[in-house]
């Protein structure tokens, strides 16, 4: 039985920015809102944040990887959909972040054919009280509207460390995720250019341990992709 109708007439499903009713709860936000977020169209340094012109690294080339961020997360209609799928349940705001990401990266100079993607694990502890991983409910779609294969059991988190939204200061969050990774079977990376994926991204600590961790296994190219940047 479908229970969709009537859960929508009895819980009518409103944008999560707004508060605007919406047609459907398929959709974090209404397109009035949806399509007031800018995206951003090029690759930056992962190390200093500088644009780059391309895909190749013209300053810090020995960092382990690009970083790609579609969105900002001090827009108050992105941040109300990170924090409403990762704190509050709100599936449907995976498949706005993922809209997103999506158009990000069909604009950035970027050639996708050769790619994989892999969505940042969470530690078991935090998957089972949370009851999914947020980063891997946006890389899904990303990867099925664009044609690329996600990978989800090749980077695996060792360490059940305190969430690095309630550590403000940059030293703090590159030790909480010192050594959070591993990859076990490394020929699932070796010699791959990965699209690592994690809903959002702050000092940059996590992409950092994950890409050492995927360098280190023989991944090739790492582009880390975030659906924003704080």
């Amino acid at each position: 039985m479908n229970l969709g109708p009537l859960l929508n007439l009895l819980f009518p499903p409103h944008c999560l920015a707004c508060r605007a009713p919406l047609p459907n709860a398929s959709q974090g936000l209404c397109a009035l809102c949806k399509d007031a977020i800018l995206c951003e169209t090029n690759l930056r340094c992962g190390r200093c944040f500088a644009r780059l012109p391309g895909d190749a690294k013209i300053c810090h080339t020995n960092f382990p990887y690009i970083l790609g961020a579609a969105t900002h997360y001090h827009d108050a209609r992105v941040r109300a959909l990170v924090q409403g799928l990762k704190f509050r349940h709100a599936h449907a705001a995976a498949a706005t972040l993922a809209e997103l990401t999506e158009r990000y990266l069909r604009s950035v100079p970027l050639s996708l054919a050769s790619f994989a993607i892999l969505p940042i694990p969470l530690s078991h502890k935090r998957e089972r009280k949370r009851g999914y991983n947020q980063s891997q409910l946006i890389a899904a779609r990303v990867g099925n509207a664009l044609g690329i294969p996600v990978i989800t059991d090749a980077l695996v988190r060792t360490i059940h460390a305190q969430p690095q939204s309630e550590l403000s200061d940059w030293r703090a969050r590159h030790m909480n995720v010192a050594g959070a990774f591993a990859v076990p079977v490394p020929h699932q990376v070796a010699r791959k250019d990965i699209l690592l994926f994690d809903d959002v991204t702050t000092s940059g600590a996590t992409f950092f341990e994950a890409s050492v961790a995927l360098k280190c296994a023989g991944a090739r190219r790492i582009i880390a992709v975030a659906a924003a940047k704080a």
